[in-house]
Protein backbone atom coordinates (compact mmCIF):
# COMPACT_ATOMS: atom_id res chain seq x y z
CA UNK A 1 0.00 0.00 0.00
CA UNK A 2 3.04 2.28 0.88
CA UNK A 3 4.69 1.33 -2.49
CA UNK A 4 1.66 2.41 -4.03
CA UNK A 5 1.21 5.44 -2.55
CA UNK A 6 4.78 6.23 -3.42
CA UNK A 7 3.80 5.69 -6.89
CA UNK A 8 1.59 7.67 -7.59
CA UNK A 9 2.54 10.89 -5.55
CA UNK A 10 6.07 10.71 -8.26
CA UNK A 11 2.98 10.62 -11.00
CA UNK A 12 1.59 13.62 -9.47
CA UNK A 13 5.13 15.72 -9.04
CA UNK A 14 5.99 14.52 -12.80
CA UNK A 15 2.57 16.03 -13.91
CA UNK A 16 2.63 18.66 -12.21
CA UNK A 17 6.59 19.68 -13.61
CA UNK A 18 5.49 18.69 -17.30
CA UNK A 19 2.82 21.25 -16.78
CA UNK A 20 4.70 23.82 -15.23
CA UNK A 21 7.56 23.23 -17.88
CA UNK A 22 4.57 23.59 -20.80
CA UNK A 23 3.46 26.74 -19.08
CA UNK A 24 7.29 28.09 -19.12
CA UNK A 25 7.49 27.37 -22.88
CA UNK A 26 4.71 28.48 -23.74
CA UNK A 27 5.05 31.87 -21.58
CA UNK A 28 9.00 32.61 -22.93
CA UNK A 29 8.29 31.32 -26.56
CA UNK A 30 8.72 34.71 -28.75
CA UNK A 31 6.87 33.14 -31.40
CA UNK A 32 3.90 33.49 -28.82
CA UNK A 33 3.52 36.75 -29.78
CA UNK A 34 1.47 37.71 -32.49
CA UNK A 35 3.51 40.75 -33.25
CA UNK A 36 5.90 38.89 -34.24
CA UNK A 37 4.62 36.62 -36.15
CA UNK A 38 5.81 36.44 -40.09
CA UNK A 39 3.10 37.90 -42.76
CA UNK A 40 0.47 35.67 -43.44
CA UNK A 41 0.50 33.05 -46.52
CA UNK A 42 -0.56 35.25 -49.67
CA UNK A 43 -0.07 32.50 -52.25
CA UNK A 44 -3.58 32.17 -52.61
CA UNK A 45 -6.21 34.46 -54.48
CA UNK A 46 -6.46 36.75 -51.16
CA UNK A 47 -9.95 37.95 -49.98
CA UNK A 48 -10.14 41.47 -50.12
CA UNK A 49 -12.36 43.64 -46.68
CA UNK A 50 -15.06 44.54 -48.55
CA UNK A 51 -14.92 47.65 -46.86
CA UNK A 52 -11.63 48.41 -48.67
CA UNK A 53 -10.92 50.93 -51.36
CA UNK A 54 -9.09 47.18 -53.33
CA UNK A 55 -12.40 45.62 -53.23
CA UNK A 56 -14.26 48.49 -54.67
CA UNK A 57 -11.94 48.86 -57.18
CA UNK A 58 -11.49 45.26 -58.15
CA UNK A 59 -15.21 44.08 -58.23
CA UNK A 60 -16.65 47.65 -59.26
CA UNK A 61 -14.61 49.91 -61.13
CA UNK A 62 -12.37 48.13 -62.97
CA UNK A 63 -14.64 45.82 -64.49
CA UNK A 64 -18.15 47.67 -64.38
CA UNK A 65 -17.16 51.26 -65.11
CA UNK A 66 -13.96 51.03 -66.89
CA UNK A 67 -15.67 50.23 -70.21
CA UNK A 68 -13.94 51.05 -73.87
CA UNK A 69 -14.93 54.42 -74.56
CA UNK A 70 -15.97 55.35 -70.97
CA UNK A 71 -13.60 55.34 -68.26
CA UNK A 72 -10.94 54.03 -69.71
CA UNK A 73 -8.91 57.23 -69.91
CA UNK A 74 -10.65 58.82 -72.56
CA UNK A 75 -12.11 60.92 -69.52
CA UNK A 76 -12.45 61.34 -66.25
CA UNK A 77 -12.41 59.82 -63.87
CA UNK A 78 -10.24 56.96 -64.84
CA UNK A 79 -10.45 53.74 -64.20
CA UNK A 80 -7.82 52.16 -65.59
CA UNK A 81 -5.82 51.82 -62.95
CA UNK A 82 -6.60 51.64 -58.47
CA UNK A 83 -4.98 54.47 -58.66
CA UNK A 84 -6.14 56.32 -61.00
CA UNK A 85 -9.46 55.54 -59.65
CA UNK A 86 -8.91 56.64 -56.29
CA UNK A 87 -7.15 59.83 -57.73
CA UNK A 88 -9.81 61.04 -60.20
CA UNK A 89 -12.62 60.19 -57.61
CA UNK A 90 -11.62 61.49 -53.92
CA UNK A 91 -11.63 65.06 -53.16
CA UNK A 92 -11.40 66.01 -57.35
CA UNK A 93 -13.41 68.59 -58.11
CA UNK A 94 -16.63 67.53 -60.82
CA UNK A 95 -16.98 68.43 -64.18
CA UNK A 96 -20.63 67.76 -64.56
CA UNK A 97 -23.27 69.45 -62.28
CA UNK A 98 -26.95 69.69 -60.90
CA UNK A 99 -28.80 72.81 -61.73
CA UNK A 100 -28.29 73.98 -58.12
CA UNK A 101 -24.39 73.23 -58.28
CA UNK A 102 -24.85 70.89 -55.22
CA UNK A 103 -21.70 69.09 -55.95
CA UNK A 104 -17.81 70.28 -55.47
CA UNK A 105 -15.94 66.79 -55.58
CA UNK A 106 -16.89 63.25 -57.27
CA UNK A 107 -15.93 61.69 -53.79
CA UNK A 108 -16.50 63.81 -50.66
CA UNK A 109 -15.04 61.99 -47.89
CA UNK A 110 -17.62 61.49 -44.74
CA UNK A 111 -20.21 63.18 -46.86
CA UNK A 112 -22.47 60.85 -48.91
CA UNK A 113 -25.34 63.72 -49.82
CA UNK A 114 -22.02 65.60 -51.30
CA UNK A 115 -20.49 63.00 -53.77
CA UNK A 116 -21.06 63.09 -57.10
CA UNK A 117 -20.51 59.62 -57.51
CA UNK A 118 -23.18 58.19 -55.15
CA UNK A 119 -26.11 60.47 -56.77
CA UNK A 120 -24.92 59.46 -60.45
CA UNK A 121 -25.33 55.58 -59.08
CA UNK A 122 -28.61 56.00 -58.04
CA UNK A 123 -31.11 59.07 -59.01
CA UNK A 124 -30.76 60.90 -62.85
CA UNK A 125 -29.39 64.02 -62.95
CA UNK A 126 -30.99 65.77 -65.51
CA UNK A 127 -28.11 66.90 -68.30
CA UNK A 128 -26.58 64.10 -67.84
CA UNK A 129 -26.07 60.37 -69.35
CA UNK A 130 -27.67 59.20 -67.28
CA UNK A 131 -27.77 56.68 -64.01
CA UNK A 132 -24.75 55.00 -63.58
CA UNK A 133 -22.70 52.38 -65.16
CA UNK A 134 -24.30 53.15 -68.70
CA UNK A 135 -22.60 50.15 -70.00
CA UNK A 136 -21.31 46.56 -68.37
CA UNK A 137 -18.51 44.36 -69.02
CA UNK A 138 -19.26 40.57 -69.55
CA UNK A 139 -17.32 39.63 -65.81
CA UNK A 140 -19.34 42.11 -64.15
CA UNK A 141 -21.67 40.81 -61.62
CA UNK A 142 -23.44 44.93 -61.12
CA UNK A 143 -26.72 43.49 -62.27
CA UNK A 144 -26.77 40.67 -59.34
CA UNK A 145 -24.98 42.56 -56.28
CA UNK A 146 -26.43 46.11 -57.54
CA UNK A 147 -27.50 47.24 -53.92
CA UNK A 148 -24.71 45.48 -52.20
CA UNK A 149 -22.12 47.54 -54.08
CA UNK A 150 -24.02 50.98 -53.75
CA UNK A 151 -24.07 50.35 -50.38
CA UNK A 152 -20.47 49.84 -49.77
CA UNK A 153 -19.40 52.60 -51.58
CA UNK A 154 -21.59 54.70 -49.46
CA UNK A 155 -20.22 53.03 -46.41
CA UNK A 156 -16.41 53.76 -47.58
CA UNK A 157 -17.23 57.27 -48.14
CA UNK A 158 -19.11 57.67 -44.86
CA UNK A 159 -15.96 56.28 -43.89
CA UNK A 160 -13.96 58.96 -45.13
CA UNK A 161 -13.10 57.65 -48.13
CA UNK A 162 -9.91 55.53 -47.04
CA UNK A 163 -7.18 55.26 -49.61
CA UNK A 164 -5.42 52.06 -50.29
CA UNK A 165 -3.15 52.12 -47.12
CA UNK A 166 -6.32 52.30 -44.90
CA UNK A 167 -5.70 56.57 -44.65
CA UNK A 168 -8.33 58.99 -44.63
CA UNK A 169 -7.26 62.16 -46.58
CA UNK A 170 -6.68 65.14 -44.87
CA UNK A 171 -7.64 67.77 -47.03
CA UNK A 172 -8.87 68.00 -51.11
CA UNK A 173 -5.34 67.69 -51.80
CA UNK A 174 -4.74 63.68 -51.39
CA UNK A 175 -1.95 62.34 -49.57
CA UNK A 176 1.34 60.85 -51.81
CA UNK A 177 0.59 57.13 -52.15
CA UNK A 178 3.55 54.30 -52.42
CA UNK A 179 2.79 52.21 -55.43
CA UNK A 180 5.60 50.21 -55.48
CA UNK A 181 8.63 49.02 -53.67
CA UNK A 182 11.90 47.02 -55.51
CA UNK A 183 14.94 45.78 -54.07
CA UNK A 184 18.28 45.29 -55.99
CA UNK A 185 21.78 44.13 -54.83
CA UNK A 186 23.53 47.50 -53.81
CA UNK A 187 24.25 49.59 -57.34
CA UNK A 188 22.23 46.86 -59.27
CA UNK A 189 18.84 47.80 -61.12
CA UNK A 190 18.51 45.54 -63.76
CA UNK A 191 17.82 42.34 -61.71
CA UNK A 192 15.21 42.87 -58.76
CA UNK A 193 15.55 40.42 -55.82
CA UNK A 194 13.51 37.32 -55.85
CA UNK A 195 9.91 37.23 -53.35
CA UNK A 196 9.37 34.21 -51.41
CA UNK A 197 8.25 31.75 -53.58
CA UNK A 198 7.71 33.76 -56.19
CA UNK A 199 4.76 35.44 -55.55
CA UNK A 200 4.16 39.10 -55.50
CA UNK A 201 2.52 40.19 -52.22
CA UNK A 202 5.25 37.67 -50.09
CA UNK A 203 8.61 39.08 -48.88
CA UNK A 204 11.45 40.03 -50.88
CA UNK A 205 14.85 37.64 -50.07
CA UNK A 206 17.97 39.76 -49.41
CA UNK A 207 21.45 38.67 -48.66
CA UNK A 208 23.43 39.65 -45.89
CA UNK A 209 24.91 42.71 -48.02
CA UNK A 210 23.98 45.91 -48.99
CA UNK A 211 20.66 46.35 -50.35
CA UNK A 212 19.40 49.41 -52.29
CA UNK A 213 15.48 49.88 -51.60
CA UNK A 214 13.57 51.52 -54.69
CA UNK A 215 10.39 53.03 -54.55
CA UNK A 216 7.36 54.31 -56.78
CA UNK A 217 5.01 57.17 -55.67
CA UNK A 218 2.19 58.96 -57.16
CA UNK A 219 1.05 62.08 -56.05
CA UNK A 220 -1.96 64.64 -57.42
CA UNK A 221 -0.68 67.40 -57.24
CA UNK A 222 3.24 66.97 -56.75
CA UNK A 223 5.98 65.14 -58.86
CA UNK A 224 7.74 62.24 -56.67
CA UNK A 225 10.94 64.24 -58.06
CA UNK A 226 9.87 67.26 -55.94
CA UNK A 227 8.95 65.49 -52.96
CA UNK A 228 10.88 67.46 -49.79
CA UNK A 229 11.14 64.54 -47.58
CA UNK A 230 11.56 61.18 -47.94
CA UNK A 231 12.28 58.70 -45.56
CA UNK A 232 12.62 54.78 -44.90
CA UNK A 233 12.15 52.80 -41.44
CA UNK A 234 13.22 48.99 -40.47
CA UNK A 235 11.79 47.26 -37.37
CA UNK A 236 11.59 43.86 -36.87
CA UNK A 237 8.39 44.32 -35.15
CA UNK A 238 5.62 44.45 -37.60
CA UNK A 239 3.65 47.36 -35.47
CA UNK A 240 6.23 48.87 -33.28
CA UNK A 241 8.47 51.38 -35.00
CA UNK A 242 9.11 53.79 -32.56
CA UNK A 243 12.65 52.94 -32.09
CA UNK A 244 12.87 51.76 -36.00
CA UNK A 245 16.35 52.80 -37.27
CA UNK A 246 16.13 54.97 -40.59
CA UNK A 247 17.53 55.61 -43.81
CA UNK A 248 17.17 58.90 -46.04
CA UNK A 249 15.48 57.80 -49.21
CA UNK A 250 17.74 59.83 -52.44
CA UNK A 251 15.41 61.13 -55.87
CA UNK A 252 17.25 59.13 -58.56
CA UNK A 253 17.41 58.21 -62.60
CA UNK A 254 13.97 56.58 -62.59
CA UNK A 255 14.32 52.87 -63.01
CA UNK A 256 10.91 51.04 -64.85
CA UNK A 257 9.33 48.27 -62.78
CA UNK A 258 6.26 47.17 -61.64
CA UNK A 259 3.86 48.39 -59.11
CA UNK A 260 1.88 46.02 -56.71
CA UNK A 261 -0.87 45.81 -58.86
CA UNK A 262 1.20 44.89 -62.43
CA UNK A 263 1.40 48.32 -64.28
CA UNK A 264 4.51 49.71 -65.13
CA UNK A 265 5.65 52.75 -63.67
CA UNK A 266 8.94 54.68 -62.47
CA UNK A 267 10.81 53.88 -59.30
CA UNK A 268 12.30 57.41 -58.44
CA UNK A 269 13.52 57.18 -54.79
CA UNK A 270 15.98 54.83 -53.41
CA UNK A 271 17.51 53.94 -50.17
CA UNK A 272 20.70 51.70 -49.24
CA UNK A 273 20.45 49.48 -46.10
CA UNK A 274 22.18 46.44 -44.73
CA UNK A 275 21.53 44.40 -42.09
CA UNK A 276 24.88 42.04 -41.56
CA UNK A 277 24.25 41.34 -37.53
CA UNK A 278 20.68 39.58 -38.80
CA UNK A 279 20.51 35.54 -38.61
CA UNK A 280 18.75 33.62 -41.36
CA UNK A 281 14.99 34.10 -41.78
CA UNK A 282 14.69 37.03 -40.10
CA UNK A 283 11.50 39.27 -40.88
CA UNK A 284 12.47 43.04 -41.50
CA UNK A 285 9.58 45.62 -41.88
CA UNK A 286 9.68 48.43 -43.45
CA UNK A 287 7.57 51.86 -43.91
CA UNK A 288 7.96 54.94 -45.76
CA UNK A 289 7.79 59.17 -44.88
CA UNK A 290 7.04 61.23 -47.46
CA UNK A 291 5.92 64.86 -47.66
CA UNK A 292 4.47 66.93 -50.18
CA UNK A 293 4.86 70.72 -51.17
CA UNK A 294 1.45 71.79 -51.43
CA UNK A 295 0.56 69.79 -48.26
CA UNK A 296 3.35 69.57 -45.80
CA UNK A 297 1.66 66.74 -43.90
CA UNK A 298 3.68 63.35 -43.44
CA UNK A 299 2.04 60.18 -45.12
CA UNK A 300 3.47 56.99 -43.58
CA UNK A 301 2.70 54.04 -45.93
CA UNK A 302 2.47 51.25 -44.79
CA UNK A 303 0.92 52.10 -41.18
CA UNK A 304 -1.17 49.88 -38.37
CA UNK A 305 -4.56 50.12 -40.78
CA UNK A 306 -3.24 48.82 -43.57
CA UNK A 307 -3.95 45.27 -44.79
CA UNK A 308 -1.76 42.71 -44.16
CA UNK A 309 -1.35 41.95 -47.60
CA UNK A 310 0.37 45.32 -48.20
CA UNK A 311 2.59 44.84 -45.22
CA UNK A 312 3.84 41.77 -46.38
CA UNK A 313 4.63 43.66 -49.65
CA UNK A 314 6.70 46.03 -47.77
CA UNK A 315 8.52 43.40 -45.39
CA UNK A 316 12.06 41.72 -46.44
CA UNK A 317 13.65 38.28 -45.08
CA UNK A 318 17.30 37.20 -44.71
CA UNK A 319 18.39 34.70 -46.86
CA UNK A 320 18.72 31.27 -45.31
CA UNK A 321 21.47 30.44 -47.33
Amino acid sequence: MRKATTFLLLIVLATAWSCKKDEEITSTNPYNNPALWPPPDTTTDPSLDSSSFQFLYHNVFSITCANSGCHDGNFPPDFRTIYSSYNTLVNHPVIQNDAQQSFNYRVEPFDVEKSLIYTRLTTFMPNTSGIMPLSLEPESDWPDNKDTYIQLIKEWIEAGAPDTYGQVPGSPNLNPQVVGIMVFNSGNTTNPLPREDNKSTKPVIIPKQAIDVWLAFSDDQTPPSSFPFTQLKSSRNLFDFSMAEQFTMSSSSPVQGLDFWGQTVNYTHKATLNFPNDTSNTFIYLRSYVQEIVQGDTSEAPNDGTSDIMRSYFTLKIDSL
